[in-house]
């Protein structure tokens, strides 16, 4: 994961706005604190802040579909650890705050809200 596109990013108050992307999805991420940022900046992982109608996908496939509020979107991927709570999408890698269902196995796909995306 790497840093594509730099919406906007304040020095002062350490906080930017961000694509990020894994050379085919791409979504919108929040960074704070950040002192520097650059394009093609490696990511580590995405954190999912505000994680509510986790369930088991329909599909087998990650699905991004971004929500009217700004930071907003619906989510589908693959569940990869429940441990940790991660689930990737495409090759993103995205830590929910919120524990997925026990009914859900790892290797399943979900499909989740998310307020908003924040780097790790």
């Amino acid at each position: 994961m790497y840093v594509e596109k730099i919406i906007s990013f304040d020095k002062h108050d350490q906080e930017a706005d961000l694509i990020v992307s894994d050379g085919i999805n791409k979504v919108l991420c929040y960074a704070y604190p950040i002192s520097k940022v650059q394009i093609n900046q490696k990511i580590n992982s995405i954190c999912g802040f505000d994680c509510t109608n986790i369930e088991r996908a329909n599909k087998s496939e990650s699905d991004i579909n971004k929500l009217q509020e700004h930071y907003a979107y619906t989510l589908v991927g693959k569940v990869v650890s429940k441990e940790n709570n991660l689930v990737h999408v495409g090759e993103l890698e995205v830590y929910l705050d919120e524990q997925i269902p026990h009914d859900i196995l790892e290797n399943e796909f979900i499909i989740f809200n998310v307020t908003r995306l924040d780097l790790q």
